[in-house]
């Protein structure tokens, strides 16, 4: 394999990690819960 195609497949391999890791890097904080939110969802859900 030549080198210009090594560098364009190891380049390629980073822009996708890059880009993945800035869109999925931290849920929002609304969309966090709590481990005591969920007991109280659950317990008015009866």
């Amino acid at each position: 394999m030549p080198n210009d195609a090594k560098l364009g497949l190891v380049l390629g391999v980073a822009i996708v990690v890059v880009i993945a890791l800035v869109f999925f890097r931290a849920d929002p904080i609304a969309a966090r819960s709590s481990p005591d939110a969920g007991r109280s969802t659950t317990a008015i859900q009866r």
